[in-house]
């Protein structure tokens, strides 16, 4: 098969993993295989990858009609038979070549109601699937008068609480509307739901859950978007669990998520009642797959790159896969929201530190770090385990307590003075 892969990961899929694993599913031996790249994601490939296949180096991939000349150049030497998009800003537009050179797998039109926010509630809403309340971000006085303050502005379509606002009162609701600007057309409004949120991270099948690992959060993205720590934690409690499972099958199967992975995201509220959040068709970004992989045996970033070249999952290998006796989590610092900044330092002492640190990644002294490197490449991420979800709980609240970063401008940017950022 002639196989074109835009591949935007510059990191391996494996914690400890430096590069991606596209030569390990894909015999690049018995396929045509082009890596579209930018300068960052080029760091992303094995050796082998560069050897046995075409690399077409763009500028940024963020250039999505640049991309699309690409493929269609492309074509026109030989037909392409898959196009395969494994991050969230990428699979978008893979659908829509798809849409365009009648290629196999995913569709527009089948990924829409997985990325504007408004459809999806819609959808479940009709089914009589809990959802919070919610309009579109010119009517969020509605909210408000039906249930007072907080209320959340979120984009129809995005990721990783990016763009998202919590007004606690008027001013601030006008505040945040007034930033929002020309691009509040593209935003929602939604009630505040106060309470617990999961992430479920899992293949769906024929309507059904073939595969389906629940996590809690300690914080939340929008937390960390907003300069806190957040956690994961793996969820031990077994009827919370099953409870999680059956609302996530009821509401994928009513949203008719097509065969593939899932990145779910729920509520269980102050009155013990689960409530939809969002989900997207895709695999959970950060640490979801690894710490999936370290428990379970499969990478879902492995299952995922199957079913888009073959056209079907490995449900034998989903299905019988089983876990060993850990939980697995983790930790991740923020850096500041500033576009230059630079680690002034850092301080963690692991001497009676409770038991549960797989790894450390942290900055060093003099590093230049801005909030380009997402999940990945954070102001400081932990890796851990324990036998109980209690353990993961108290060894992030333990980290927490021990862990300092300090940022500050780099001198270039402020004369001879170094301003402060920020401390954990």
């Amino acid at each position: 098969m002639n196989v074109v892969i835009i591949n935007r990961r510059f990191y391996g899929w494996n914690w400890n993993a430096p590069k991606t694993n596209y030569h390990g599913v894909i015999d690049h031996t018995q396929h045509q295989v082009h890596y579209i790249i930018d300068g960052n994601s080029k760091q992303g490939l094995h050796e082998e990858e560069y050897l046995n296949a075409d690399i077409i180096e763009l500028p940024s991939l963020d250039l999505s009609d640049l991309i699309k000349e690409t493929v269609r150049r492309l074509r026109t030497q030989k037909p392409v038979d898959r196009i395969i998009a494994l991050n969230e800003e990428d699979i978008l537009l893979a659908s829509q070549l798809r849409d365009e050179l009648n290629i196999g797998g995913v569709r527009e039109t089948e990924l829409a109601r997985f990325r504007n926010k408004i459809l999806m509630k819609e959808i479940l809403q009709h089914r009589k699937i809990a959802v919070p309340e919610f309009t579109v971000a010119n009517n969020a006085q509605q909210i408000v008068e039906k249930f007072g303050y907080p209320v959340v502005l979120k984009p129809l379509d995005g990721a990783s609480s990016k763009g998202v606002k919590i007004a606690c009162d008027e001013n601030e609701l006008h505040a945040d509307l007034k930033d929002i600007g020309d691009q509040l057309p593209y935003y929602e409004a939604e009630q505040f739901i106060s309470g617990s949120i999961f992430h479920l991270d899992g293949f769906m099948n024929d309507l059904k859950i073939v595969f389906c690992q629940v996590y809690q959060y300690y914080n939340s993205c929008y937390a960390f978007a907003n300069g806190s720590p957040v956690g994961v934690m793996m969820v031990d409690d077994e009827e919370r669990q099953q409870k999680l499972n059956a609302f996530a099958e009821k509401a994928l199967a009513a949203l008719e998520l097509p065969n593939g992975p899932f990145h779910l995201e729920l509520f269980i509220d102050t009155q013990g009642e689960v409530r939809f959040l969002e989900v997207g068709a895709r695999v959970g970004g950060a640490f979801v797959a690894p710490c999936i992989e370290k428990r379970w045996g499969i990478s879902l970033f492995e299952e995922n790159l199957k079913l888009q070249m073959n056209g079907f999952l490995d449900i034998p290998r989903l299905e019988s896969c089983q876990p060993n006796n850990h939980l697995y989590g983790w930790l991740l610092f923020p850096v500041p929201a500033a576009k230059h900044c630079v680690v002034e330092s850092v301080e963690f002492s692991k001497q009676g530190l409770l038991p549960g640190l797989i790894e450390a990644r942290l900055p060093q002294k003099a590093d230049r770090v801005d909030q380009s490197g997402g999940y990945i490449h954070t102001g400081g991420t932990f890796l851990i385990e324990g036998k109980s979800q209690n353990d993961q709980l108290e060894l992030i609240k333990d980290i927490i307590e021990r862990y300092r970063i300090t940022f500050s401008k780099p001198l270039e940017t402020r004369g001879a003075k170094l301003d402060f950022f920020g401390v954990y």
